[in-house]
């Protein structure tokens, strides 16, 4: 059976690991034993604090195999994108340029930098 649970200190060599055989590109789990501990600390600290409006809490979880004990992914949530750090994402977006003098029409396709998710919650993940 599959369980998810929130991370804990000692499950950190693990969650090395699945860092280490995560894809290139996945830069939410950064094979950084340092950055690892920050982010699992950040977590045990998340899940202690006493929260009435979400902030800058970071919850980590991980699953766990539970017939072998060894866990097969992770994922986290971050209360408020863009709370302490800056958070951007991008809008896909068509432009239209036309001109019925000219009899121009064009379509052109632009992924233009927006802050629309800032203080949303933000989910990410690795399995």
């Amino acid at each position: 059976m599959l369980v998810m649970r929130p991370a804990q200190m000692a499950d950190l060599g693990e969650v090395q690991r699945l860092a280490a055989d995560s894809p290139i590109g996945v830069t939410s789990l950064p094979d950084d034993v340092e950055r690892l501990s920050d982010k699992i600390a950040a977590s045990e600290a998340s899940f202690a604090a006493e929260v009435s409006f979400n902030g800058e809490e970071s919850y980590f979880f991980v699953l766990e195999d539970s017939a072998t004990a060894k866990l097969v992914g992770c994922s986290a949530i971050v209360a408020s994108a863009g709370y302490s750090e800056p958070f951007y994402s991008f809008r896909n977006e068509t432009f239209v340029h036309a001109s019925r003098e000219l009899k121009i029409h064009n379509k052109i396709h632009v992924l233009s930098q927006c802050h629309d998710l800032t203080g949303n919650s933000l989910l990410t993940s690795f399995y």
